[in-house]
């Protein structure tokens, strides 16, 4: 140990002395830190003689600084953390996005969230299934938002658009989220009524933030029956570094669960993360987030009513890069800066035939921000992307081939502001503008939020605002003439909140104009497409999260209903779209067993069927698939010896073995009876067993 050297531990605890696993602890101005163990202690070194604020701080506790002597060469604390009262001395705007405090920072779902919310799997959007206002579509896998195709939910990170937040999918299979929920430090989901700092996206914006820092350096390494996964952490006086890879093949998992899908090489992908930050000068900070992936996979389609299967391999390669600096400019102003790239590339070969689909986007961001003086607090800022598209279809059965493209810069600028009265009412205006070059349009996006405090724990708000998007590429590279397409959202909100117990109640309306219609799905020709659609949707979402009632018990309750249709894409008529069940219930449990060190979880989720087309009867929309359920459950063993931790985790979904179908695939022709016949839509596997051993060296 250096002559400067210390060594801090101690323990965590509440007011009632009950220990406090995964608090922060650090010293004030390093990247050094670490959080609590399930006991509630933690052992902390460092080396930097002028180091001598120790900071704790706890989701709904105050935070605490704590002044140690360095002269000392081992320092142990009990540290008692206070409760927040929770009230909302500074109202928030809270209508349409989730967040659990009153701190604007807050967010519902953190990482461990959504690590232990049983039907995720590990995947951030899974995870935000459980929410009021998202419709789980397996089939699928995307977010469909409050009447809102899959591609009308947008996923930021440091505020700059990813334009590849999914994995490439197979047919009638989900597609997975790209990012592993630990790189982020927190989850904004906002389901309408969002900033105008946020753009092209129609429906809703989910906001990723990575961790400012690293924790002390450390090494995680993950065993899982069909892969591995392994990661590395240093930190050093002005930075640190990170770095994280994954690889997994499904081959001897689903040879052990066999599947109800012919597979003729099982799903195979590769992942690797970097993340860097450096601190320059006493208020700069850089900030680097790099991701690659390939994955391949091959498949046979089985045809409805046939005995015929058609071959399906899909290849796909991609790439995100981002780079963000922020700067404090003096007299409250602040900077953020970035951009990112994503490259992405699919080979898909459906039978004998092949498909190429090349992408780049350029995305650059400028944001100066005033923090609040005299109650008003301002953003203004401007956006470029930047698109390459390349796709090329050959046919081998004559050799027909054809090549597409598109090019174009999309440009915008915001402002907004921020005013508060008396800390009960706050009013947020803002304004975006945004030029799309591929159909040389205009467009204007006014946004007005409102907030009222009406007593120390609730408030009510409410949200208006114009957001518009392009169509599809796919849509767009045919017909670039087509027009963005529009939502206006109207919300309204109330909130209470004390002492880790949140209940959230909205209610809004979101009218759609300008959406794409075609002809047919694979439609050529440019006159086949235009921008006539319309639609609506409505409903009410209900939240309920208790943290407080029974020690060490966390779990949440949501509701939603919706009421929408739409005339778009080849819809002959306006009607209710099929990624939409009118009710949606969903409960998630989590309980910690201090003294067995076993963690449980589950989740439950219930909807009422999604209307589908079936040919077979007359009419549009004319069917509608069963009541879905599913009853997920796990449960974690944690183990900590010395500065390591391990565990060990089990998960099984459908614990009850629902049937559950998401639509069915009809033949594309009737048989000689007229009768066409299907296929139900439903998981490769009424069950998903998985079990894992979870190894973090130096994690305290």
């Amino acid at each position: 140990m250096s002559r400067s050297q210390i060594v801090v531990t101690g323990i965590v605890l509440d007011q009632n002395r009950n220990p406090l696993p995964g608090a922060n602890v650090y010293f004030e101005g390093s990247y050094n830190g670490t959080v609590t163990d399930t006991a509630g202690k933690f052992m902390l070194e460092e080396s930097e003689p002028e180091l001598n604020i120790l900071i704790i701080s706890y989701m709904g506790y105050n935070e605490q600084r704590i002044q140690i002597d360095r002269k000392q060469k081992s320092v142990f604390l009990e540290i008692r953390m206070e409760e927040k009262m929770t009230t909302l001395k500074d109202v928030v705007i809270a209508a349409g996005t989730f967040g659990s405090t009153d701190q604007k920072k807050a967010v519902i779902l953190n990482a461990y969230d959504v690590t232990t919310t049983a039907s995720a799997m590990g995947d951030i959007y899974g995870a935000l299934h459980t929410l009021p206002g998202n419709s789980f579509v397996g089939e699928d896998g995307g977010l469909f938002v409050r009447g809102g195709e899959g591609n009308e939910a947008r996923t930021f990170i440091e505020g700059l658009l990813v334009h590849k937040p999914f994995s490439s999918r197979m047919p009638d299979l989900p597609a997975r989220g790209r990012f592993s929920p630990v790189l982020f430090s927190g989850t904004m989901f906002s389901t309408g009524g969002f900033s105008a700092e946020y753009g092209q996206a129609m429906s809703s914006a989910l906001i990723l933030s990575t961790e400012g820092t690293v924790d002390k350096n450390g090494t995680n390494i993950g065993i899982l029956p069909f892969g591995a996964s392994a990661s590395h952490a240093r930190s050093f006086r002005e930075g640190a570094l990170s770095v994280s890879g994954d690889y997994f093949n499904m081959k001897y998992y689903y040879e052990l669960f066999p599947q109800e899908i012919h597979w003729i090489k099982k799903p195979e992908n590769m992942t690797a993360n970097l993340m860097y930050r450096q601190k320059i000068r006493q208020t700069g900070l850089l900030k680097v987030f790099a991701a690659a992936d390939h994955s391949s996979s091959i498949l046979s389609l089985e045809e409805p009513g046939t005995a015929d299967m058609t071959r399906y391999g899909l290849q796909n390669s991609n790439g995100y890069w981002n780079a963000v600096y922020s700067q404090e400019l003096g007299n409250l102003w602040s900077m953020r800066t970035g951009f990112s790239v994503t490259a992405d590339r699919d080979n898909i070969k459906p039978a004998e035939d092949r498909f190429t689909a090349t992408e780049t986007d350029l995305f650059v961001k400028q944001v100066f921000s005033r923090s609040e003086q005299k109650n008003l607090s301002l953003k203004t800022g401007a956006e470029m992307n930047l698109r390459n598209y390349r796709q090329t279809y050959y046919r081998s059965s004559d050799g027909f081939s054809v090549r597409q493209g598109l090019n174009g810069l999309e440009s915008a600028v915001f402002a907004e502001g921020e005013y508060k009265i008396a800390g009960k009412i706050s009013l947020r205006g803002g304004l975006r503008s945004e030029f799309t070059g591929y159909n040389k349009e205009y467009n204007l996006s006014p946004r007005i939020a409102v907030a009222f405090r009406i007593s120390d724990f609730s408030q009510i708000s409410g949200a208006w605002g114009y957001y518009n998007q392009l169509p599809e590429t796919k849509y767009l590279m045919i017909n670039h003439e087509l027009k963005n397409q529009q939502a206006i959202h109207y919300i309204f909100n109330y909130q209470w909140i004390k002492q880790n117990q949140t209940f959230r109640a909205e209610i809004y309306y979101k009218n759609y104009q300008y959406l794409l219609r075609y002809d047919s799905l694979y439609a050529p020709y440019k006159y086949q497409y235009n921008s006539g659609g319309y639609g609506y949707a409505r409903g009410i979402d209900l939240f309920w999260r208790d943290k407080r009632t029974i020690k060490n018990l966390d779990y949440w309750l949501s509701y939603s209903y919706i009421d929408t249709k739409r005339l778009f894409h080849d819809y002959p008529i306006a009607v209710r779209p099929p990624w939409f069940p009118a009710h949606t219930f969903s409960a998630v449990y989590k309980q910690f067993l201090s003294k067995i060190n076993i963690q449980l979880l589950s989740s439950f989720t219930m909807m009422s069927g999604r209307f589908y087309e079936d040919p077979n009867k007359e009419g549009f929309m004319n069917n509608k698939t069963p009541v879905y359920t599913d009853l997920s459950i796990g449960c974690s063993y944690v183990r900590i010896r010395k500065a390591n931790l391990y565990v060990f985790h089990a998960q099984i979904t459908n614990v009850l073995g629902s049937e559950q179908i998401y639509g069915y695939r009809f033949a594309k022709d009737p048989g000689m009876d007229g009768f066409y016949a299907y296929k139900p839509l439903k998981p490769p596997v009424k069950r998903m067993f998985v079990i894992g051993i979870f190894l973090f060296f130096n994690y305290f």
